[in-house]
């Protein structure tokens, strides 16, 4: 019974994040890289000051853990709950951490970066999304 509590939380979870991570993809990143440096600069660090907040930090931390939870409760035995937490843990949580969440901080500090920082922040967003999706997507396919 835990088991599928967590993997439904798990699933609850890491569609929202996959969510929040194509929208930036598919539209908030190219706006904002259509406006000139200073205002998508100050948006963008906005963005990033406002979504360190309880609900998002909730569903960025506890989807992680319940993917280790799910894991540890299948034994290691199942290929789809192994898959679905290497592409989230790996995939979607470990690339923003090493890549989005650097670039984010460089930002904050550099003024002459944002041309750069879309580039690169977007081909990473794009990475962590398609991970994010294949991470829900093996979820589901356990349950078939």
């Amino acid at each position: 019974m835990m088991f599928n509590i967590f993997l439904l939380l798990f699933i609850v979870g890491n569609s929202i994040i996959s969510g929040i991570f194509f929208s930036f993809s598919n539209s908030i990143m190219k706006a904002l890289a259509k406006s000139a440096s200073s205002n998508g600069r100050q948006v963008m660090n906005d963005i990033n000051r406002v979504i360190i907040n309880p609900v998002f930090m909730l569903l960025f931390l506890g989807t992680p853990l319940f993917a280790v939870l799910l894991l540890f409760l299948d034994g290691f035995s199942n290929l789809w709950i192994i898959l679905a937490t290497i592409s989230h843990i790996v995939g979607s949580f470990g690339v923003t951490i090493t890549q989005n969440v650097p670039r984010n901080n460089r930002l904050e500090k550099a003024n002459d970066y944002w041309n750069t920082y879309v580039k690169e922040w977007t081909f990473w967003n794009h990475i962590r999304t398609i991970f994010a999706i294949l991470s829900t997507l093996f979820a589901i396919l356990y349950l078939l």
